[in-house]
C-alpha cells in the first residue's frame, strides 16, 4: 500500500470529524463556564478535611515527641546523687589487711588490724 498525499488528507478529515462529533465546541465550553456557579465539590471538603484531619494528628504527634525529649533532657540534665551512688564492686576491695591501704599511718596511734583467725580452742585441765 502507497501512501499518497490524497490517502493522508482523507485519513485527517476524517478524524477531525470524529473529534468534533464527540468535542463539545469551544464557545459551549466557554458559556458554560461563565454561566453555571461554582460549588465546591464533595471531593475536594472530603480531601481539605482529610488534609485537616491529618495535620492535626501530624502536630499532635510531633508535639508529644518533642515533651518527651524535653523530659528526657531533663531527666540527664539532673546532677548524680554522689552521696547516695556506692560502686557494685567495692566488695571485691574490701579484702583481709585493707585497713593498712586505706588508711595513712599517724604517730602515737596504734593500729587495729582485724585478722581472720579460728576461733580459740578451748582449754584442757
Amino acid at each position: 500500500m502507497q501512501w499518497n498525499d490524497q490517502r493522508i488528507s482523507q485519513l485527517f478529515r476524517g478524524a477531525r470529524r470524529a473529534d468534533e462529533e464527540r468535542v463539545p465546541s469551544f464557545e459551549r465550553t466557554l458559556t458554560l463556564t461563565r454561566t453555571e456557579p461554582r460549588r465546591p465539590r464533595l471531593t475536594m471538603l472530603a480531601g481539605v478535611a482529610a488534609l485537616t484531619v491529618a495535620l492535626a494528628l501530624g502536630g499532635s504527634l510531633a508535639l508529644r515527641a518533642r515533651m518527651r525529649a524535653n523530659q528526657a533532657m531533663a531527666e540527664l540534665e539532673k546532677p548524680p546523687a554522689l552521696l547516695q551512688w556506692r560502686s557494685p564492686t567495692t566488695f571485691l576491695l574490701e579484702n583481709p589487711g585493707h585497713e593498712l591501704r586505706d588508711s595513712l599511718p599517724q604517730a602515737g596511734r596504734a593500729l587495729h588490724i582485724r585478722t581472720h583467725q579460728a576461733a580459740p580452742t578451748p582449754q584442757r585441765r
